[in-house]
Formats: C-alpha cells, structure tokens, sequence
C-alpha cells in the first residue's frame, strides 16, 4: 500500500486496532503497536524495525525494543480477534454456502 493509501485507512484502522488496546501493558506499547501495524501495510521495500521506525519518525531502538521486550497478552489479542471476526461474520448476508 502507498502512505497515501494508508492515510486514507487511518481512522478505519486507528477504530480496529484500539480493542488491541487493552492487550498492551502501558499506552505507550499500544503506540508503537500502531506504529509497526501501520509499517507492515507501507509499500516499504524492507518490513523490519529499522525502516518502519524511520518512516514513521520513531527512535529506530525504541521500536527494536518494542518488538523485543514490550509485554503484550497474547491471549487477549487473540480473544479479540476472535471477537471481532465473530462480530464481522455476522453482519455479512448469507451466500449459497452458507
């Protein structure tokens, strides 16, 4: 996706990451989960730490950090998206497949 694309997506995106919110210890860590999210839909030649951190304007080692040392509930996350794909799947009309 171009920057553009994903400007575009902000407040789409910002509305479904903030139950994710609540998997992270602090707000901060919830920050710089937007800032990664956001680097891995980026049409960034390279997807790691260093790139996404410079095009997003954040300290290149607080974003290694985030990714290494940062605690974050896996279970929760994954609760939520369960809750979420639950939610979507029900507002779609049923198809032939039911």
């Amino acid at each position: 996706m171009t920057p553009e694309q994903i400007q575009a997506l902000g407040p789409a995106f910002a509305n479904y990451l903030q139950p994710f919110g609540l998997c992270c210890d602090y707000p901060q860590t919830f920050r710089l989960m937007e800032v990664y999210c956001n680097g891995l839909l980026s049409d960034l030649a390279r997807k790691t730490a260093e790139p996404i951190a410079l095009a997003s304007g954040v300290a290149v080692r607080t974003l290694q950090e985030f990714l290494k040392d940062h605690c974050w509930s896996f279970q929760q996350a994954r609760s939520t998206l369960q809750q979420h794909v639950v939610a979507t799947l029900a507002r779609q009309p049923a198809d032939d497949l039911g």
